[in-house]
């Protein structure tokens, strides 16, 4: 999971961590990174490159809404 707080929002940090999260992939050896995301941070994932691949329907009561399902390709 990866979040940043609302308070720092819009300061880099979010970039930050994807950057991070792209390099790790990497070495690693994936080719991409599923990221099911909340809804209102469909945006920022968009923003750095992840297209959208699909929805995850909400679960009740664990999740009560649909979220966005993007898939972030690595090298």
């Amino acid at each position: 999971l990866m979040f940043v707080a609302d308070s720092a929002q819009g300061l880099g940090i979010g970039r930050l961590l994807a950057t991070h999260l792209r390099e790790e992939a990497g070495s690693a050896g994936l080719t991409g990174v599923r990221i099911v995301s909340h809804p209102p941070a469909e945006g920022f994932y968009r923003s750095i490159g992840a297209e959208p691949v699909g929805t995850v329907r909400a679960d009740p009561p664990a999740v009560l809404w649909d979220r966005p399902e993007l898939l972030l390709r690595i090298g």
